[in-house]
């Protein structure tokens, strides 16, 4: 029989002489949060169940198993993950039979500002018949990205980025719900590396997790969300979808290679709130427009072809990638595929970043 200690806020119960022990720890990026969620381990008959309910109706759920307290804070497996809405309540089977003593220790985290995105298949760059495709977008190249990973469901805000690095050095100042801008990839990079350090000092990361940019190929499969279309909206951008210059839509029409104008779409000239427009099908906002992402790669003239796993870019270069347009770009610039870059220690009020939380190293 597996013996079962719950320990969730009042709550401890011991059944037998092993156990199984269960904490909460709830995390957001940049901000912690107070558990508002419940944990609790369920044996019936052969199986032992993991539940949990709670308030949030999105976000990233992770759950991390160790047999030891000392292997669940330095080497945990990832036995969860789901963006499942905790309004529904959720079970989980778990088992301890490839652990002798029948012991083992769950540690349960709860993202609100986070997405799982799962490993999985896409078709990385467009398709020659892609209107106003750049030849940097080919050759298509199957890409499998082999392990999944959290990512922010919003841009970088510059309460966030403030919150960490005690500076703010956006354009658009005044509104702190804005995306951060006029960051180069060296300061993206540094506030990574600050809120790894700042939430694992608190306790708040997962065993062995470091936030960082993403690879060039991890965000575009990231702002795909499994569509195949120029964005994951469909085949057009128009004005009013997303923060962009609404001037000059998308598809191409009236004989242009690149744009259709529209004389009444809305140009708004700066940033506006991140999660401004609708997500895409795994809960990410504003992947076309707002602000162009940096990425971790540096810039390839064209992308590898063939089938590839886990591709990070060249081992070196001179500029660094950015993704996914922004608000004083035309729509085709916000395409998917779209691949533009920047020297890193460059910086514009249409430039910032969100981040990727996984496994360190990359």
């Amino acid at each position: 029989m597996v013996g079962v200690m719950i320990m969730n806020s009042s709550k401890l119960a011991l059944f037998g002489s092993s156990f199984l022990l269960a904490t909460c720890v709830i995390s957001t990026p940049a901000q912690s949060q107070s558990p508002d969620f419940q944990l609790r381990l369920e044996s019936r008959a052969n199986e032992l169940d993991l539940v949990v309910a709670g308030n949030h109706a999105s976000g990233a759920f992770l759950v991390y198993q160790g047999s030891t307290l000392e292997e669940l804070a330095r080497a945990p497996s990832l036995v969860i993950h789901t963006n499942t809405p905790l309004t529904a309540g959720i079970r989980f089977l778990l088992t301890t039979t490839q652990n002798p003593t029948n012991q083992a220790f769950y540690r349960a985290v709860h993202y609100t500002n986070m997405a799982y995105i799962p490993p999985g298949t896409f078709t990385m760059g467009s398709p020659e018949s892609e209107p106003a495709r750049l030849p940097a977008e080919g050759p298509q190249t199957q890409v499998t990205i082999t392990r999944g990973f959290l990512m922010g469901k919003f841009e970088v805000t510059q309460a966030e980025f403030l919150n960490v690095m005690g500076t703010n050095p956006s354009g658009f100042a005044g509104n702190l719900s804005l995306p951060v801008e006029t960051v180069s990839w060296n300061d993206a990079v540094a506030y990574c590396a600050a809120l790894t350090t700042k939430e694992r000092n608190g306790g708040q990361l997962p065993p062995g997790f470091a936030y960082r940019l993403p690879t060039e190929a991890e965000w575009e499969y990231a702002c795909r969300g499994g569509a195949t279309t120029a964005f994951h909206y469909g085949a057009a951008l128009r004005s009013g979808m997303a923060n962009f210059n609404g001037l000059n839509e998308y598809p191409p029409c009236g004989g242009d290679t690149y744009v259709c104008n529209n004389p009444s779409g809305v140009y708004m000239g700066g940033t506006t709130n991140v999660g401004s427009f609708p997500s895409n099908a795994w809960g990410l906002h504003d992947m076309h427009g707002n602000v162009w992402e940096w990425c971790h790669d540096w810039f390839a003239e064209e992308l590898p072809g063939g089938n590839i796993s886990d591709p990070q870019g060249p081992e070196e270069g001179d500029v660094r990638m950015i993704r996914g347009g922004s608000w004083d770009d035309n729509a085709w610039g916000c395409r998917s595929a779209n691949r533009f870059y920047i020297y890193p220690d460059g910086r514009s009020n249409s430039i910032g970043f969100r981040v990727v939380l996984a496994p360190n190293p990359l």
